[in-house]
């Protein structure tokens, strides 16, 4: 599972791009650290949920890995050069393997509002 961010700068000038419902993190390793609470009791999880940046570099051309193995991270964190104004960020959460597909993911994470809070566009 992925939870999509960008940083405040890029959500700021392109609020109403993000949709209705566009969350500030304050605290965003604050909120890692109730994220991998949670994720730690689910039955899914394979290891702590963290945060990876985006490269913008899919489908361009880029020097070969060791070997010619593509890093895993590839797979959930990587877009195409024409998003890199969102300044993606993004909590990775892995399930075991074998587990069955669910498209939401609900944690119990508790009250939030000190590190996070709904904005309204503009």
């Amino acid at each position: 599972y992925v939870l999509c961010t960008s940083h405040s700068g890029v959500c700021k000038e392109r609020l109403a791009e993000f949709g209705t419902f566009v969350v500030e993190i304050k605290q965003p390793l604050r909120l890692l650290e109730r994220i991998c609470d949670a994720w730690r009791s689910d039955g899914r999880s394979s290891s702590d949920a963290f945060i990876t940046p985006v490269l913008y570099n899919k489908d361009a051309l880029v020097f070969s890995p060791p070997y010619f193995i593509a890093p895993p991270s590839l797979a959930y964190a990587q877009k195409p050069a024409s998003y890199s104004h969102e300044g993606e960020y993004r909590y990775v959460l892995c399930c075991k393997v074998g587990t069955t597909e669910d498209p939401f993911l609900t944690l119990r994470a508790g009250p939030c509002h000190d590190v996070c809070s709904l904005i309204s566009p503009p």
